[in-house]
């Protein structure tokens, strides 16, 4: 039985994909960035159990893919995008904020960006996160 992983923040809200704000980071620090994310995922069997928003039911969820846009946000982070698909074809995008540490990067927080066509998170709380470090 698959248990459920814990993420940090995931009741929070978050900037996503196309939200205002972020600058373009150089292709190699989003490849860099997309591969710790991935390997994150990988170490999870590319799999995720989470709440659906508003009620108790979980989902299980399956990697898609990371998107290919990286941004930097005003407190320093790097956020990207991941599709995860639920059992039926619905997908699932999460916001992966990732912050430098060491030589590498490190995955501090997950959290539901869209579910299927719709927005799960308000504008406000995206500013927090973009903010924080």
């Amino acid at each position: 039985m698959p248990r459920l992983i814990p993420i940090p923040l995931l009741v929070l809200f978050a900037l996503g994909c196309g939200g205002t704000g972020g600058d373009a980071v150089p292709p190699e620090t989003a490849e860099a960035v997309r591969q710790r994310i991935e390997q994150r995922i990988h170490l999870r069997n590319d799999t995720l159990r989470l709440a659906r928003p508003g009620t108790q039911d979980t989902v299980a969820l399956a990697f898609d893919h990371v998107h290919e846009e990286v941004r930097n946000t005003p407190g320093g982070r790097y956020v990207a995008c991941v599709d995860f698909t639920a059992p039926g074809g619905e997908v699932w995008d999460l916001d992966y904020y990732v912050d430098e540490a060491g030589e590498g990067y490190q995955v501090e927080d997950v959290v539901i960006h869209l579910v299927g066509e719709e927005e799960v998170l308000p504008e406000g709380a995206r500013r927090r996160l973009e903010q924080a470090r």
